[in-house]
C-alpha cells in the first residue's frame, strides 16, 4: 500500500489540502462572520496576512519535515508516519461531517475514527482519491485571498465634525449587553425594585423609557448605533473608519473623556490613548479568541465538555476578568467630574457566559444546556427555564455594578449637575425552539425592548415616557442638553422633544432582512415574557432558587430515602466541595454530574441535597446513555470545608413524595 504514496513535495501539498479543509478554510470563514476580532485586536492587513500563512502552512510543513526526518531512517517508518500524520489532519474533517447528526460521545468517537480509517485507506489506495486531494490544494488560496480586502484598522487620526458645547454639563454613560427590559419588570410593568434594588433607585431619579427599542440584533451594529445616532450600513466595522463621527470624536476637543470600549473601537487615539500590546502578544491574543471559536464550532455537542472544559475557563477567565478591569478604571474616573467631562463604560453584563451571583461571587461557567450551536433553544422548556435562572442571577450581579456606579458618582458631587444613561445594546430571548439573540415574530419585544434610563441634568424626581424610542435617539438627546449643534446626518431625534408619531418598530440582523413590528406588539410581548417568567419563578428577592415541580421540598431535610438499585450518577468536579471557602470570590453552586449506571426516566425530577437539605431541584438532559443534570443551589447552603451532596430521583407519592438517593459525592470518600 505505501509503495503507492506520492514524493514528498506532494505530501506537503495534500496535507496542507487536507488541513484547510479541516482547519484553515473554517477558521476563515469564523473571521469573515466575526470581523470586529481584527478590529478589537488592532491586526492590521499585513499581520492578518501574517496570521493567515501560519494558519495556512506551518502545521502541514512541520508534518511533513517530520515524515521526511523519519524516512532518512526508513521508508518503512517515513510512510507509516505519514499516514498517522493524514489520519490526524482528517479528524476535524471527520468532526465535521458528524457533527449535525445529534451522535452521542461514544458514536461520535466511533464515527470518527471510522471516517478518519476509511479516508486514509481510500487516499493510500486509489490515485483518483489523491489526485482530488491535489487539486483541492488552491483551496487555501481562497482564504488568504480574502484578507487582501481587510480595511486598515488604524484609530489614530479621522476627520470627524466637532460638537460644541453652549451649555456644557458632565456625561455618564454605562451601555449594558444583553439585557431585554422584561428581566426587570414586575407583574404591573414597574421596575422590580426587590430583586434589582438599584434600578429601582435610578428609576425613582431618572425618565425611564419602557418603549426604548434597539436597532440591531448584534453588539457591533447595536452599540455604534448608540453613539453615532445613525443605523450602521451592512459590512460596517465596529470602528473609527467606518464611524468618524460619533460622540467622542465629536466631544473629544472640548470634553475630557474616560473611555472604557469593549466590543467597538470608535474612540481615536488622539483622545483616548490605548496601551499597546506587541505584535506577538496581539497575535497571540486572536489566536486564543479563535481557536476558541473554532472549538466550539467544528466540535459535536456530545463531546464539548470533555473537550473545551478547560478552554471555557481560561477564556471565561480573561473575559471575566477584562470587564472587572473597565469597570474599576470606570469607577476610578467618576471620582471627580466636571462640566467638561465624558465618561463612558460598556459593560458587557449580563452577557453570556453567565457566571455569576447577585452577590458578585463566581461560580462553574459551562456551555448552556439546550442552545443549539445556531443560538436556537431547544424544545427542552426545563433547560430554557435553567438558562433564563441564570441569566436573571447575572443581572442581579449588574444591578450590584451599577449600585457601585450610583454610589461613586453621588460621592464626587456630580450626580446632580450630570446627564446620566443607562442602556443596553440588545435584548435576549427564552423561549422553546426559539432563537436566543436572533429577532423573528415569536421574540421580537425580548430582543427588541431593552432598558433606557436617562437621568437629566438637575432632575430632582423619576418620570416614565412612554413614547416610542429607540437606542439611536441618545446622540441627539445630548446634543439637545448640552446645546450643541450635530453637524452630520443622524436618524435619532431628541427625546426632550414634543413625542413623535412613531408607530413602526425596525431591528436589523446580520443575515437576512431587518424584523419590524409594531408598539403594541412590542408591548403585549413584553408582558408575555413577564407573565413567562413569574409563572416559573414568581417574584422576591430569593425565588429565583425556588422553581420545579416539587418546590415543596426545598429547604427540608433528606432524612427519608431509599437506594436506587440500578441507576447511579457521578458528580463532575468533585474536588470542589472538599474544601470550600463561603469568603471566597468562587463559590461551586452550580452542581452538575452525569448518569453513568442505568437511566432515569424522562421527566423526572432530580433532588439536590447539599449538607443533608435539599436546595435545588433538576432534570436530566440528553439521551439515555448521554444524561447530565445541573442545578444552581443558594450560597447559604454551603459551609466551609467539606460540603456533602447527594443527588435523588423523586417519585411523586400525593402529599409525600418518595426519594430515591442515585448517588453523591460521599461515595467516593
Amino acid at each position: 500500500m505505501t509503495s503507492t504514496l506520492p514524493s514528498y513535495k506532494m505530501r506537503g501539498v495534500h496535507l496542507t489540502a487536507v488541513w484547510a479543509f479541516g482547519v484553515s478554510q473554517p477558521i476563515f470563514s469564523l473571521l469573515g462572520n466575526n470581523r470586529e476580532l481584527l478590529v478589537l485586536r488592532d491586526v492590521t492587513r499585513l499581520e492578518a496576512l501574517l496570521l493567515a500563512a501560519i494558519l495556512t502552512f506551518v502545521a502541514p510543513l512541520a508534518a511533513v519535515a517530520y515524515v521526511w526526518i523519519a524516512g532518512k531512517i526508513s521508508r518503512w517508518a517515513g510512510d507509516t508516519l505519514y499516514l498517522l500524520v493524514l489520519a490526524g489532519f482528517f479528524i476535524p474533517c471527520a468532526l465535521q461531517v458528524i457533527r449535525g447528526t445529534g451522535a452521542g460521545r461514544r458514536e461520535a468517537v466511533l464515527l470518527v475514527g471510522v471516517l478518519c480509517a476509511v479516508a486514509v485507506i481510500s487516499y493510500a489506495r486509489w490515485r483518483a482519491v489523491r489526485l482530488f486531494v491535489g487539486v483541492s490544494a488552491l483551496l487555501p488560496l481562497v482564504g488568504l485571498l480574502m484578507f487582501l480586502r481587510l480595511p486598515a484598522v488604524s484609530t489614530a487620526e479621522a476627520a470627524p465634525t466637532s460638537m460644541r458645547a453652549s451649555s456644557p454639563a458632565p456625561i455618564v454613560m454605562v451601555v449594558l449587553d444583553e439585557l431585554p427590559v422584561a428581566s426587570l419588570l414586575t407583574r404591573d410593568g414597574s421596575i422590580d425594585a426587590v430583586r434589582f434594588p438599584n434600578f429601582g433607585r435610578l428609576a425613582r431619579d431618572a425618565t425611564w423609557y419602557p418603549n426604548a427599542t434597539t436597532v440591531h440584533e448584534y453588539t457591533t451594529e447595536a452599540v455604534p448605533a448608540i453613539l453615532t445616532g445613525q443605523v450602521p450600513a451592512e459590512n460596517e466595522y465596529p470602528a473609527l473608519f467606518d464611524h468618524p463621527n460619533n460622540l467622542f470624536s465629536a466631544l473629544g476637543g472640548s470634553y475630557d473623556l474616560h473611555v472604557f470600549e469593549a466590543s467597538t473601537k470608535l474612540c481615536p487615539e488622539t483622545h483616548c490613548p490605548d496601551t499597546h500590546l506587541s505584535l506577538e502578544e496581539r497575535l497571540g491574543a486572536l489566536a486564543s479568541d479563535i481557536s476558541f471559536l473554532y472549538m466550539n464550532w467544528i466540535i459535536p455537542e456530545s463531546l464539548t465538555g470533555d473537550v473545551l472544559r478547560n478552554e471555557q475557563i481560561r477564556v471565561f477567565r480573561r473575559f471575566h476578568e477584562s470587564k472587572r478591569g473597565s469597570l474599576r478604571s470606570f469607577l476610578d474616573s467618576i471620582a471627580y467630574v466636571d462640566s467638561r467631562s465624558l465618561h463612558y463604560v460598556h459593560l458587557l453584563l449580563p452577557h453570556i457566559p453567565w457566571a455569576y451571583l447577585p452577590s458578585g461571587a463566581q461560580y462553574q461557567s459551562t456551555a448552556t444546556e439546550g442552545l443549539y450551536p445556531n443560538e436556537v433553544w431547544s424544545d427542552d422548556r426545563w433547560a430554557v427555564q435553567q438558562g433564563l435562572q441564570r441569566h436573571l442571577l447575572q443581572v442581579g450581579y449588574t444591578d450590584k455594578l451599577l449600585g457601585q456606579v450610583l454610589d461613586r458618582l453621588e460621592r464626587s458631587g456630580g450626580y446632580d449637575d450630570a446627564m446620566f444613561i443607562v442602556v443596553a445594546d440588545h435584548g435576549v430571548a427564552f423561549q422553546p425552539g426559539v432563537g436566543r439573540r436572533r429577532p423573528e415574530e415569536l421574540n421580537f419585544s425580548e430582543i427588541a425592548n431593552v432598558p433606557l434610563f436617562i437621568k437629566y441634568p438637575r432632575q430632582e424626581q423619576g418620570l416614565v415616557d412612554r413614547r416610542l424610542a429607540r437606542t439611536v435617539d441618545v446622540i441627539p438627546t445630548i446634543a439637545d442638553v448640552i446645546d450643541a449643534p450635530i453637524l452630520w446626518h443622524v436618524e435619532g431625534v431628541s427625546l426632550l422633544g414634543r413625542p413623535n408619531d412613531r408607530t413602526r418598530i425596525v431591528v436589523g440582523r446580520t443575515f437576512g432582512p431587518p424584523v419590524a413590528g409594531s408598539l403594541s406588539a412590542l408591548e403585549s410581548g413584553t408582558r408575555a415574557a413577564v407573565q413567562r417568567r413569574i409563572r416559573v419563578f414568581g417574584e422576591g428577592s430569593d425565588s429565583l432558587y425556588r422553581f420545579g415541580q416539587h418546590v415543596s421540598l426545598l429547604g427540608t431535610v433528606a432524612s427519608r430515602w431509599r437506594n436506587a438499585h440500578s441507576t447511579r450518577i457521578g458528580l463532575y468536579s468533585e474536588e470542589l466541595y472538599a474544601h470550600v471557602r463561603t469568603s471566597s470570590s468562587f463559590l461551586p453552586v452550580r452542581i452538575s454530574g452525569e448518569v453513568q449506571e442505568g437511566v432515569v426516566p424522562p421527566g423526572t425530577e432530580l433532588a439536590i441535597a447539599v449538607n443533608g437539605r435539599i436546595s435545588a431541584l433538576a432534570r436530566c438532559f440528553g439521551e439515555p446513555g448521554e444524561q447530565v443534570f445541573r442545578g444552581i443551589v443558594p450560597e447559604a447552603s454551603l459551609k466551609d470545608g467539606f460540603n456533602r451532596v447527594d443527588v435523588f430521583a423523586i417519585e411523586p407519592d400525593g402529599l409525600h413524595p418518595r426519594l430515591f438517593r442515585l448517588g453523591g459525592n460521599a461515595d467516593s470518600r
